[in-house]
């Protein structure tokens, strides 16, 4: 029996060895992050190629071995996702990213009136912000613009001396 030996994405669970004559099976495990697949597996031999359908638990079956068993496993991609950066509830920027990679933001500044903008968090409720340096996109997400209510600073001064203080948030 042979498979491609450099698999990308995926293992093989097989029968030992195929005997002449009896049925022979296996199994494609997907690895993570490869899950969207449309996998396809083809049967080789002499001048045929014969595409394999699983059957319903996932088992590649070839009844009645006469020959060699030579696989071929094709369309194995890995996943991408869609990142959507949201300020409010307007979509500002998407992004298609490969599984396990990083994501960054490459849009114009958000704004929003007497806030400043200080990054993106996971939700709308969170003040956690995403760390582009290490967050790795393993699903379809939506990241949140978060903002600081700027502060001012006001002194009442009369007459060169200071009578108040005061510290607000707009």
């Amino acid at each position: 029996v042979a498979f491609p030996t450099n698999p990308v994405g995926y293992t093989i669970t097989a029968d030992d060895e195929a005997v002449e004559g009896y049925q022979y099976s296996f199994k494609v495990n997907l690895l993570e992050g490869y899950t969207k697949s449309n996998v396809k597996v083809y049967l080789i031999n002499e001048n045929n190629r014969t595409l394999i359908t699983p059957d319903i638990n996932g088992n590649y079956i070839v009844e009645n071995v006469q020959d060699d068993l030579t696989f071929e496993i094709w369309d194995v991609e890995i996943n991408t996702y869609t990142v959507k950066f949201v300020n409010g509830i307007i979509i500002i920027k998407t992004q298609e990213v490969v599984h396990n990679e990083l994501t960054t933001y490459t849009g114009g500044i958000p704004s929003k009136e007497y806030h400043e903008f200080i990054g993106f968090g996971l939700s709308e409720t969170s003040d956690e912000l995403v760390d582009f340096d290490t967050y790795k996109v393993t699903s379809d997400i939506t990241l949140y613009t978060k903002f600081r209510h700027l502060e001012y600073s006001v002194k009442f001064i009369s007459n060169g001396s200071e009578l108040t203080d005061y510290t607000f948030n707009v």
